[in-house]
């Protein structure tokens, strides 16, 4: 898939939740999606496209949930993206966990750009199983020489064939840039499909253009209490002692507001509190 993002045939787009419950969808749409397989025989059928000043690319050797459903939602959040959506820690840490699957990962001053994941299978090959950009590093020319490394590192795995599969709900250039990476079509399919009526984003409210499922808890924003913090605060203020309150012989026991403001202004600030 490309950022691009692409499902194995009988996949279904719509997300599930751990249990089989799946995203609710604010409306549906019917759409054809027509759907290329594409495949090198050979290393000398790559065409490498011209680097990238300033794109990084190295292997995420440590397997992490965290940062490959990051990757995930980031790239993928605009394209329909959305079989891993409901996987959970266990399911991710089981699929990283596999010699079979790699990560690599493009960064831009050290920041994520893009990423492929390669996933070998027996008696297929290796299978370019994921692969974009972040929408901010779209058209910086950074994609054909991802692709290439990606697919270098397919061959290095040792296979006789690399494969990848794009749809029309990936990015417009994907296709594109696997056939001008020498990938050749080797297959076509058209079918219907339902669809919410817009892709579900890097999370849900990132967009406020997407709208987002019945029933999804949006982030509280930074620095906005939430109703577990405004209540420890009343409890806390209602739990501090009052002047009325204080004990005999703590300073301002017995003065009325005036007379206890009179002796703060006399008070030197640095022994105020």
């Amino acid at each position: 898939m490309s950022g691009v993002g692409q499902w194995r045939r009988g996949e279904s787009r719509r997300a599930t939740l751990p249990g089989g419950a799946g995203l609710a969808d604010t409306g549906r749409m019917d759409v054809d999606v027509t759907t290329w397989w594409l495949e090198m025989g050979a290393p000398a059928e790559l065409r490498p496209a011209r680097p990238a000043p300033g794109l990084a690319v190295a292997r995420a050797e440590v397997p992490s949930p965290q940062l490959s459903r990051f990757l995930y939602t980031a790239v993928g959040g605009d394209w329909y993206w959305r079989d891993r959506l409901g996987w959970t820690y266990a399911r991710w840490r089981a699929h990283l966990d596999r010699p079979e699957v790699e990560t690599w990962v493009g960064a831009v001053g050290g920041t994520p750009a893009g990423y492929a994941e390669l996933e070998r299978h027996p008696r297929e090959g290796v299978e370019v199983a994921y692969f974009g950009l972040l929408p901010e590093f779209i058209g910086r020319g950074l994609g054909g020489h991802l692709l290439t490394e990606a697919v270098r590192r397919a061959w290095a795995i040792g296979t006789d064939r690399v494969w990848v599969h794009t749809c029309t709900l990936d990015g417009p250039n994907a296709l594109a840039n696997y056939r001008a990476r020498g990938f050749r079509v080797v297959r076509e399919e058209s079918r219907r499909e339902r669809l919410p009526d817009a892709p579900p984003g890097p999370w849900p409210g990132a967009r406020p253009d997407l709208p987002v499922p019945v029933g999804t808890a949006l982030p509280v924003p930074v620095g906005t209490p939430g109703r577990a913090s405004e209540q420890r605060a009343s409890e806390r203020r209602a739990s501090e002692p009052r002047a009325s309150d204080a004990a005999p012989g703590v300073a301002g026991q017995g003065r009325t507001p005036a007379a206890q403001a009179a002796a703060s202004a006399t008070t030197p600030p640095s022994s105020r509190r």
